[in-house]
């Protein structure tokens, strides 16, 4: 009791339990709450960049492992050309994808009830074993579709970790772009090397390169270029944005350059040579180097990203730690007050109380009006304080998840939907029309001429460019479809209600007489084209892949064609 004097004293006469019982339910019990929630929402958002840690290092083991299969591919490639030395290669190999694999079901044990990946990996599993398997058995065409087949799948699985975790996702621009590199654009490059270190190794076996491969070889390194070329601004905003600059930097330029060199050595050993003088074996092994630097810029920016989580991670448990000892300090001296509290100005106690009653059903905007001078005025000036503070959170709560929900499903540059909305919305569509028998046409579009603005009068007019050829195409399709930018100068078009041949080519017309119309780019006039590639659903496909990999097709068609019209 004798600690107790202090409070009786500063209260006053205090002989009524049920005021303090009144007061502690309306006070104590809405503040805690308050307090939980915000506890709540860190232990949520601290649920959230642990799983997507967790994503981010379940993808980098599949990485190695695709890394180590694309490899496997190569070397399979070449012993069945006839190099039966690289027999010793394959079984070194299939070691370090023995041990890949034995990483991956670790992870199974430890994440899949987040990830729920265990019957997905199980059918990957099986399909490797059945490559591994055919070593001996399957004819060499058959056994790079194989192998090429696997590592699809197992980008797949990527993709599907990186939705399940919510990698896409991210609150800073530079993890984005980190984010992007490693599910989409590296593996895009890293595939595409790969490729070509198989063709060109099994040409170097047999020292002669026929015109399918010298062709096949021609067209991916081109799109090895344009790959390079497209991750020069998201590696400059990540550089921008970080403090291990140089470091970033060092490791694209080296990975940039490996790449370059690659391409040169491909065509001064293979495409440019009639006689083959390199050996299989040192070409493999230089193309794996070449390769490998793609990997550590990986490797690098995974770690970026990691070194992130952890932070953010860190931070996170450190607020809810704060947070939750300032409750019970709260806590206790609240109660502590309150048993001192037992009688106070009626009119005060009242005010507190209707005021509470609006709290507690959701109204914010009130505030508690006292006209006393003592305690209890600071107790209702801190709630009102807490309340603003209340507001202001929630509107920048609701900002953030505005802008976060705008940057993962629109281009940044032209403002229009972006690859991620692209795939979600057809899927949608698709969906959509088989349950009503309907029909939409899907249009692949590539901007001609492109290339030469974006090398000659810069990247930023390149830019300007692409902002004014999206908002043609919004203007254009209007509300009879959907307008998204995929990537560099690739757009898709989604239309509904126009699926009649005569109506999709008419439309078609439409939009590249739109594009072609001159453009004003400083002292400057020019204009571009556009090759149109379209498939009509069910027509000429039922699922998103099919659609997507038929109007992709249709499309380059139509560029070949543009450019063997041009030469003739």
């Amino acid at each position: 009791m004798h600690l107790l004097k202090p409070s009786i004293r500063l209260m006053g006469n205090l002989t009524y339990i049920k005021k303090f019982a009144l007061i502690f339910a309306i006070i104590l019990l809405p503040m805690s709450i308050m307090m939980g929630m915000f506890i709540l929402q860190i232990s949520k958002q601290l649920d959230y960049a642990k799983k997507q840690k967790i994503g981010l290092e379940y993808n980098i083991a599949l990485n190695n492992l695709t890394t180590d299969i694309q490899k496997h591919r190569g070397l399979v490639t070449v012993f069945l050309s006839g190099d039966a030395d690289f027999q010793r290669f394959i079984e070194k190999n299939e070691d370090n994808i023995n041990l890949d694999i034995e990483k991956i079901l670790e992870l199974n044990k430890r994440y899949d009830p987040q990830l729920k990946v265990q019957d997905k990996w199980n059918l990957l599993d099986k399909e490797w074993i059945e490559v591994k398997n055919n070593l001996n058995f399957s004819p060499l065409e058959k056994s790079f579709e194989e192998h090429t087949k696997l590592i699809g799948d197992i980008n797949d699985l990527v993709q599907y970790v990186a939705d399940i975790s919510e990698l896409r996702i991210q609150s800073k621009i530079e993890n984005y772009y980190l984010a992007d590199n490693l599910i989409n654009v590296l593996p895009q490059i890293t595939e595409q090397m790969g490729e070509v270190r198989a063709i060109g190794t099994r040409s170097v076996a047999k020292k002669s390169l026929t015109a399918y491969d010298r062709e096949s070889l021609e067209f991916i390194t081109k799109l090895i270029k344009q790959e390079l070329k497209d991750t020069e601004k998201s590696m400059q905003i990540i550089s921008n944005h970080t403090s291990n600059k140089e470091f970033v930097e060092q490791y694209y330029k080296e990975a940039v350059e490996g790449a370059e060199e690659f391409i040169y050595s491909l065509n001064n050993n293979l495409l440019s040579t009639k006689n083959i003088t390199i050996d299989a074996e040192s070409y493999f092994s230089y193309a794996t180097d070449m390769l490998g630097r793609i990997d550590k810029l990986s490797l690098t920016e995974a770690s970026m990203l990691q070194i992130d989580y952890n932070e953010q991670i860190k931070q996170l448990e450190l607020s809810r730690n704060i947070i939750t000892l300032i409750i019970f300090t709260i806590l206790f001296f609240i109660i502590y007050l309150f048993v001192g509290f037992y009688k106070s100005i009626l009119g005060s106690i009242l005010s507190i109380k209707s005021a509470a009653g609006r709290i507690a059903k959701g109204d914010l905007s009130g505030r508690i009006q006292l006209e006393c001078k003592d305690e209890v005025k600071e107790i209702g000036d801190s709630v009102n304080k807490m309340l603003d503070k209340l507001i202001d959170n929630y509107y920048e709560v609701e900002k953030a998840r505005a802008l976060s929900e705008k940057v993962a499903n629109h281009d940044w540059l032209t403002g229009v939907p972006n690859r991620a909305f692209f795939m979600k919305k057809l899927q949608e569509t698709i969906e959509e029309c088989r349950e009503v028998d309907g029909k939409f046409t899907l249009l692949f579009l590539d901007l001609d001429r492109f290339k030469w603005i974006n090398d000659n009068l810069g990247h930023q007019i390149g830019d300007i460019v692409l902002k004014e050829i999206a908002k043609r195409l919004v203007e254009t399709v209007n509300k009879k479809g959907i307008v998204c930018r995929l990537g560099g100068d690739e757009f898709t078009i989604i239309l509904k209600g126009i699926f009649q041949i005569e109506d999709v080519k008419e439309y078609i017309n439409m939009i590249e007489e739109s594009i072609e119309q001159p453009l004003s780019l400083s002292d400057d006039r020019c204009s571009v084209g556009a090759s149109i590639g379209y498939v009509t659903y069910p027509n000429e496909g039922k699922e998103l892949d099919e659609l997507i990999s038929k109007a992709d097709t249709a499309m380059y068609l139509v560029k070949k064609e543009k450019k063997v019209r041009a030469r003739d």
